[in-house]
């Protein structure tokens, strides 16, 4: 099946897509570096490695932390950049994510508590998305130039502890990040989003079911 002319999936999909692919390699790039140094399984599990949802917008299990959801939440659209073809986009894009601590015991004794726990973790995965996110030119070489500007707005804390749970702190935050990005108005050739999307290697759990249907009628 080839699709060449159909209404085609908005940039801002495409964008997420591509962001998400670009956390995955840096968080991959991370845990390269701390294997060749020494580093074990356990560590890198407890310190570096997170999940990537694109998908996702209720509380994770405990199980699937720590974690990070992607997601554009707001656009608008300043009158003097539309025209016929394409409005240029002022996306708000949400960077949310989990992190969960527990009680370390030796002896019969706690050594570290949750709350610590989870808030190292927590301020740690700070640091993986801030400086991931505002690296210069990161976001423009994840998406092969489609995001033309990119502001950080604002970062907060989403959740705190469960003042009912003993055995585990769960802790999460938010950077907000303001994209632009140019939104086509006509029926965008698919090879183009196939092109977009083998150039930047992403992988399908990150890409939505149209466009791996694209994706697919596209191959040569």
């Amino acid at each position: 099946m080839t699709i060449s002319s159909i209404i085609t999936p908005m940039n801002f999909s495409l964008v997420q897509s591509a962001i998400c692919q670009m956390l995955a390699n840096e968080r991959d790039n991370q845990i390269e570096l701390a294997e060749s140094g020494g580093a074990t399984d356990e560590w890198i599990s407890q310190t570096i490695d997170f999940t990537i949802y694109p998908k996702r917008f209720r509380i994770p299990d405990y199980s699937e932390m720590p974690c990070v959801y992607v997601y554009f939440n707001e656009m608008s659209f300043p009158e003097n950049q539309q025209d016929a073809f394409e409005n240029y986009a002022l996306a708000n894009l949400s960077v949310d994510y989990f992190a969960v601590g527990k009680n370390e015991i030796e002896g019969g004794k706690i050594i570290k508590t949750a709350d610590e726990n989870a808030d190292d973790r927590l301020n740690y995965m700070t640091a993986q998305i801030y400086k991931t996110f505002c690296s210069e030119s990161n976001l423009k070489n994840a998406t092969n130039n489609l995001v033309r500007h990119s502001v950080l707005r604002n970062w907060k804390r989403i959740a705190s502890p469960d003042d009912d749970n003993t055995v585990a702190t769960v802790l999460a935050a938010q950077f907000n990040f303001e994209l632009g990005f140019d939104e086509p108005t006509y029926y965008s050739d698919t090879v183009k989003i196939h092109e977009f999307f083998t150039s930047l290697h992403i992988s399908d759990e990150y890409i939505s079911p149209l466009v791996k249907i694209i994706l697919v009628g596209n191959q040569t």
